[in-house]
């Protein structure tokens, strides 16, 4: 009694490629346009955000943050009737954890 078994193939298994490099590979440069759109795309990424960290560091002007903080939150509101903001925000607080609540149960 013979078995007969297929034949063998000249060349491995592909090997398994898992992991951030072959997820770049797969995503990020499967093609030259991908891999040159990607390199633009991480250059100018890049640039922004030390243009911005250079801005925020050096040049920006934060004192103007606390001297006007209360215009920031309640707007040209009057001083004397802050206390209706405050109510609404709380009841808003109360409803969107009644909700929350309410959701989970």
């Amino acid at each position: 009694m013979t078995t007969s078994y297929p034949p063998a193939s000249a060349s491995p298994p592909p090997i398994a490629q898992v992991g951030p490099v072959a997820w770049l590979r797969k995503n990020l440069f499967n093609s030259w346009f991908n891999s040159i759109l990607t390199i633009l795309l991480v250059w100018l990424l890049g640039s922004t955000v030390v243009n911005f960290v250079r801005w925020a560091f050096s040049l920006a002007k934060w004192e103007v943050i606390p001297a006007n903080l209360p215009l920031y939150f309640v707007g040209r509101f009057p001083a004397s009737q802050y206390w209706r903001v405050w109510v609404l925000v709380a009841l808003l607080a109360a409803l969107a954890a009644l909700s929350i609540v309410g959701e989970t149960a």
